[in-house]
């Protein structure tokens, strides 16, 4: 967000879109429902369950944003019917601070109603440094984004009894499926819960008859109870705070199946060796797809220790998968998926966006780290921060 201080948004809706868009008199032929035998009716409106009709509803909004836009109103955005408009001030007092603007709701409704555009009267929010759009609750001036209070709570609801359910036996897919619907919307707020819905997803994906219920993996309970833990704590709140262009810091890494772990950041490598005998680290998920992924790991965790935030990073690595999994969040692999849910937290929690981008084996400068033979030249990286349980059961910082 870099929308400048004092910075307002409005929200407004169509009143009931669906029912003041007149069918075209041609089409209406290819619009009648039988109700009951010898009951026809006729749709002179457009139907809410036409699969094009959201498209259509959104038609008439394009054209309000234009004409606002033509008045100097705006920037505007649109959802459908829902729409968001911005101002920003004009002058600011030099003794309360208070900032001016030149138009209002006022001005909004002043042009588009000799119109006839049929604006919800109640459900509509004036300008203000919070607005509530698409599910979200945005503030301009934290430069952040939260479900609001009574989402948070219908949420909760709704994953609770999805909890019981699950507790008490078999659940439909249907079921299954709304709830995935639920949390994967509001990973919008929560990206680390991306990696908390793999089991879910296979779950749903397992179902041959979406009559027949099914028992659930101990794996998605477990997750839904880590978003119950998530969705029980209120005011959670995501940075929008702008992360500013890609950041080139030299960061490389790369993972060998007989040494180790080896990381470059800026001209510095680090490196960390399997414990144990050849190969004891393998097993139960863990290969080099994992060994890979804690390799990007690790240099989150450096970079955490080095202080920066507010970022968007490149990492090069030479593992597809890897850069495929991190970009969505997740693997179907549960140690990778694991490595992921770990990484995430401290992305949130920096407020940086990785960018992972593959490179060939032979140009990755971390291959000769991640083999115990780091480049003379380069100089040795001496780390501050600890490993967690899960990984020092097998690696040791060299």
């Amino acid at each position: 967000m870099n929308a400048p201080a004092g910075a307002q948004a409005a929200c407004l809706d169509i009143d009931s879109a669906f029912r003041n868009l007149p069918i075209k008199p041609a089409h209406k032929p290819f619009l009648v429902i039988q109700c009951d035998p010898g009951d026809f009716y006729v749709d002179h409106v457009l139907p809410f369950g036409v699969s094009s009709g959201t498209g259509v509803q959104g038609e008439p909004m394009d054209a309000i944003i234009d004409i606002l836009d033509a008045n100097d109103i705006g920037p505007s955005h649109k959802w459908v019917d829902d729409l968001i408009t911005f101002r920003f001030p004009t002058n600011q007092c030099s003794i309360s601070g208070a900032y001016e603007y030149a138009l209002g709701l006022a001005d909004i409704f002043r042009i588009t109603d000799p119109l006839g555009v049929p604006w919800h009267r109640t459900k509509y929010s004036d300008y203000a440094s919070c607005a509530i759009y698409s599910g979200f609750l945005w503030d301009l001036g934290q430069r952040s984004v939260a479900l609001p209070e009574e989402k948070r709570a219908k949420y909760l609801a709704k994953l609770t009894a999805f909890i019981a359910t699950v507790e008490r036996g078999r659940v439909l897919q249907r079921d299954a499926m709304s709830i995935n619907g639920t949390l994967s919307h509001i990973t919008f707020v929560y990206p680390h819960g991306r990696a908390f819905l793999t089991n879910l997803c296979s779950f749903i994906a397992a179902f041959t008859n979406r009559y027949a219920p099914r028992f659930a993996p101990r794996s998605v309970l477990s997750d839904m109870k880590w978003w119950l833990h998530i969705l029980n704590v209120p005011n959670v709140t995501r940075s929008l705070t702008p992360r500013g262009p890609l950041q080139d810091l030299g960061i490389w890494v790369d993972a060998s199946s007989s040494w180790g772990i080896g990381i470059i950041i800026s001209g510095e490598w680090s490196a960390w060796r399997w414990r144990g005998e050849a190969d004891a680290w393998k097993g139960d998920g863990r290969d080099i797809g994992w060994a890979e992924m804690v390799a990007v790991e690790l240099a989150v965790r450096t970079i955490e220790a080095l202080g920066h935030r507010d970022a968007t990073i490149l990492v090069r690595g030479d593992n597809k998968g890897v850069e495929g999994a991190f970009a969505r969040g997740r693997s179907r692999n549960h140690q990778v998926n694991t490595s992921i849910r770990r990484t995430e937290v401290i992305a949130m929690s920096l407020n940086i966006l990785f960018i992972i981008r593959y490179v060939n084996t032979k140009d990755n400068l971390a291959d000769s780290v991640s083999r115990g033979d780091p480049n003379p030249s380069m100089s040795h990286r001496q780390l501050s921060f600890q490993l967690p349980a899960e990984l020092a059961a097998f690696l040791t910082n060299v």
